[in-house]
């Protein structure tokens, strides 16, 4: 969970000369009532340059994400709340999720390998909880 005064807040962001995958989500959830998405807006902006359009996005119920491929050393990752009328508070709460990787990385994050195992091979088909030594408080 992360806030914001005065509608803007700046994250610093360097990639060590890789090219990097940035997926970032935000979930505002519980904290709807404050604001809406849509009135959360977000930027990558890499160092003297325009500001980078998304290469997917997407909205949800509460929120939306977005991915970004940073191609360069430097950037700043950028919140702004707009205010609706002078008087209104800038101020939000929200959830931010960060997935930062190498694009090479990718492939291999999107491939099955021959050894991998269902979810139903994983799990136990039932639960029993007759033999439990968990306390209630």
């Amino acid at each position: 969970l992360t806030d914001m005064h005065d509608g803007r807040k700046k994250v610093f962001m360097q990639s060590i000369g890789q090219k990097l995958q940035l997926k970032i989500g935000v979930i505002l959830g519980g904290h709807a009532r404050f604001s809406m998405a849509s009135q959360l807006s977000f930027s990558v902006i890499p160092l003297g340059a325009a500001a980078l359009d998304p290469v997917e996005s997407w909205d949800t119920p509460d929120g939306w994400e977005r991915v970004y491929i940073l191609d360069a050393n430097s950037f700043w990752l950028s919140f702004h709340h707009n205010h609706r009328e002078r008087s209104e508070s800038a101020c939000l709460h929200f959830g931010l999720q960060l997935e930062v990787h190498p694009v090479t990385d990718v492939p291999r994050m999107m491939s099955c390998f021959s050894d991998a195992k269902s979810p139903t091979d994983a799990l136990p088909d039932r639960l029993d909880t007759a033999g439990s030594t968990t306390k209630m408080f």
